[in-house]
């Protein structure tokens, strides 16, 4: 999604005609579930994939009627059929794929505008996107307190109204952003952080040494704190965080920040380095009884059996990457 969102804000930028490909249902093996999104433009697929390749010159060439028409289009793409071979493709993925195309007018942008402001709020939403005839692709997106609504050609409607759609329709819940806060940084983290951003994540990279912000820096971290545990704690302790990882490669400072952090809402925190060290840090820190202690992930990172700082990044989005899906599972 953040790879989409940003080539959104560029070719909305430049002026550029854009079509939203939101996925509402699939049905057997399909490349992508309910929830994918993919953005084209008058020169064909600009960002993201509902397939691995096959199916998206199809949905080129129906985007042609939604530039042209500026309302929204439903394309089922089947696949199941053995002859069909996916659109002479010869994949035969035997599946199918439902998918409401739909128009991104300036400057409201309809549904695709809503996910921008989302993004930039870091925030999710529901978006709800009516399947009737006549209103087809008329959506209502809600979350922060805020409720948005457009018609089947993106624009604003229901203006002081309640923003209901009629029947049916189809909701999608839209997570925000995924943030990770790394306190601490060392030889590994411009690989994650390069890690980090093609998956999508935010950044935010704690450390007040020099040798290791600078490079984070020059990485893309979203963010730098060159700041010491205890003020990074009381700068960043009110905002939401999905992962904490403790990373400094110092047992002073990861000592520091585990105590700073020890009542963090995060999900998931994972400390860098053996399960010995991990033992003694939260003994010396106090915290071996602590319920920071009991969902700790420690040593952090799935088990590659790999060594060198690229292989040690891999592991820690890896062991991430693990839990999300975990928690993502119905």
């Amino acid at each position: 999604m953040r790879g989409l969102l940003d080539a959104a804000r560029a070719h909305r930028s430049a002026g550029h005609s854009l079509v939203l490909a939101a996925v509402i249902g699939t049905e057997g093996s399909t490349y992508v579930k309910r929830g994918a999104f993919a953005l084209f433009g008058e020169s064909g697929l600009i960002a993201g994939a509902l397939s691995g390749g096959c199916l998206e010159p199809e949905i080129e060439r129906r985007t042609g009627a939604v530039l042209e028409s500026g309302r929204a289009v439903r394309v089922l793409l089947d696949t199941t059929e053995p002859g069909d071979r996916v659109f002479g493709s010869g994949l035969g993925c035997r599946g199918k794929l439902d998918v409401l195309l739909l128009p991104a007018p300036p400057p409201s942008g309809g549904a695709l505008g809503t996910l921008l402001r989302a993004s930039d709020e870091r925030c999710g939403l529901s978006l709800t996107l009516s399947l009737a005839p006549g209103t087809l692709g008329a959506g209502v997106a809600s979350g922060e307190g805020r409720t948005e609504a457009f018609g089947p050609d993106g624009r604003p409607i229901f203006a002081g109204g309640t923003g209901e759609l009629p029947l049916p329709a189809m909701r999608l819940d839209v997570p925000p952003p995924v943030t990770l806060l790394l306190l601490g940084a060392g030889p590994e983290t411009p690989a994650l952080l390069s890690i980090a951003k093609s998956l999508g994540w935010t950044t935010i990279v704690v450390d007040h040494r020099a040798r290791w912000s600078e490079p984070a820096r020059r990485a893309g971290a979203d963010e730098v704190h060159a700041v010491h545990p205890a003020e990074a704690h009381a700068a960043l302790s009110a905002r939401r965080f999905d992962a904490i990882l403790f990373a400094s490669h110092s047992i002073e400072l990861d000592r520091e920040h585990l105590t700073a952090w020890k009542d963090s809402a995060a999900e998931y925190m994972a400390l860098l380095g053996p399960a010995a060290r991990a033992r003694d840090l939260l003994d010396e820190a106090g915290l071996a009884d602590s319920a920071l202690a009991r969902h700790l992930h420690a040593p952090a990172g799935a088990s590659l059996g790999t060594y060198g700082a690229e292989a040690v990044a891999l592991a820690l989005a890896a062991g991430f990457e693990r839990f999300l899906g975990e928690r993502r599972r119905p």
